[in-house]
């Protein structure tokens, strides 16, 4: 059934607003068929704050900053093992207490205007998974119709993870929310809630099988994360 199946993967570095990071598109091939296709980015935490990747993903995209306010970021797994030796210790941490300082951004957020208004003055949920090193962030991930729910969509997921892990990616987060339906346009998705919560389980349904886990973060819904690396 899956003999022809296959994930190609594209990539561009990017000079962005804020930070330099790795923009990923693939498409999913059948029989030398396009049955889907996707996209993500990576940042690296190793070498910019995490201030400045929530910045750089608040460029691209609400969601992605949604996203990356959905995780506690550190640097590398080191800083994280200290982190929770202090914790468990009593001990100060505030030096991982990242901030975002900008002037443009701390003026949005007083005047109410910014996207960064809603995150960056609140606390962590207890329900927050921390992070480390490589982050790719999934975009979007779409199959054909006529090819869901035949396994392509777990399969294209399994290819991705393979592919990050490949390049050194330690988690992968993403936020489900749907994608348009035949039931659910584009424009109806913040008015018609029940279509959307309901879209939002079957894709909780999907992935939390694979192995993605729930966090919150700053945020107030829920998104997903797998971590790749082991140590």
């Amino acid at each position: 059934m899956f003999e022809d199946f296959e994930v190609e993967f594209t990539s561009t570095v990017i000079e962005g607003d804020v930070i330099k990071y790795i923009a990923y598109t693939f498409n999913v091939h059948l029989n030398e068929e396009i049955i889907g296709n996707g996209s993500f980015y990576v940042f690296s935490a190793e070498r910019n704050s995490p201030a400045d990747v929530r910045e750089q993903c608040d460029a691209l995209s609400s969601h992605m900053y949604q996203t990356m306010s959905a995780v506690k970021v550190f640097p590398d797994y080191w800083s994280l093992d200290d982190y929770k030796t202090n914790e468990e210790m009593g001990l100060d941490n505030s030096n991982y207490d990242d901030s975002f300082d900008d002037p443009i951004y701390q003026n949005g957020r007083s005047m109410g205007v910014s996207d960064l208004a809603q995150y960056e003055d609140k606390s962590f949920s207890d329900n927050t998974i921390n992070v480390f090193g490589k982050l790719a962030l999934l975009s979007e991930i779409k199959i054909k119709k006529e090819f869901r729910r035949k396994g392509y969509g777990k399969l294209a997921m399994e290819a991705l993870e393979e592919y990050c892990s490949l390049h050194d990616t330690d988690f992968i987060l993403l936020k489900p929310f749907p994608t348009e339906t035949d039931d659910l346009k584009l424009e109806n998705r913040d008015l018609d809630i029940e279509k959307t919560e309901k879209a939002i389980d079957q894709l909780l349904n999907f992935y939390e099988p694979l192995g993605y886990k729930r966090t919150m973060g700053r945020t107030d819904e829920v998104h997903l994360v797998k971590q790749l690396s082991e140590y």
